[in-house]
């Protein structure tokens, strides 16, 4: 190896030259640690089954995102609530309606009681994430502190995604076999 690695030319694929040099808003050090007070935040909560649409899990999730929204001194622009809906995709009235707003710069920061409450699809959540940091919003959980400007912060992120897609994949097959054991009398 004669050249120094200053004079090699590196090449790289299209798709790896675009993730390369595009510009993230991790990359421009915006993190919930250090956004303005007045920032303005949408609140996203959500649940799937009945019994905790009619319980304290809407009204509990709110409730600490604005107490949470309150000692960072953001602003509340609104409270987007998908009552009975699945995380399974992002097919959600309330959800694309707070897309939305922030495609249009509404608000600066989405805030959710746990990253499960906006998704359980890895997919989804990657795509999610790039769309909001083309909108230069920021993605904030009150429950799992993730800072998007470090390595680790990434990691957990992903992290946490992983497990909840793995969450509603497992749950999804032991649906099946609880029907498969009503339906035939045996267990799988």
């Amino acid at each position: 190896m004669d050249q120094n690695i200053e004079e090699q030319d590196f090449t790289f694929s299209h798709y790896r030259q675009k993730a390369v040099y595009r510009e993230r808003l991790m990359d421009r050090g915006l993190s919930t640690l250090n956004y303005e007070k007045g920032a303005k935040v949408a609140i996203y909560t959500r649940v799937s089954s009945d019994m905790q649409i009619e319980g304290y899990s809407m009204d509990a999730q709110e409730g600490r995102c604005r107490e949470y929204a309150k000692t960072k001194g953001w602003e509340v622009y609104q409270v987007f609530v998908d009552a009975g809906h699945s995380a399974k995709n992002l097919e959600r009235p309330a959800l694309q309606s707070m897309l939305q707003d922030a495609a249009d710069g509404k608000f600066q920061i989405i805030l959710v009681h746990k990253l499960d409450r906006l998704s359980r699809s890895l997919v989804d959540m990657s795509n999610l994430v790039s769309q909001l940091n083309e909108w230069e919003i920021l993605l904030s959980s009150m429950s799992e502190n993730f800072d998007f400007t470090v390595a680790s912060g990434r990691f957990f992120f992903h992290m946490l995604v992983v497990f909840a897609q793995w969450y509603l994949e497992n749950l999804s097959a032991e649906a099946v076999k609880a029907k498969e054991q009503m339906f035939f009398g045996r267990s799988s």
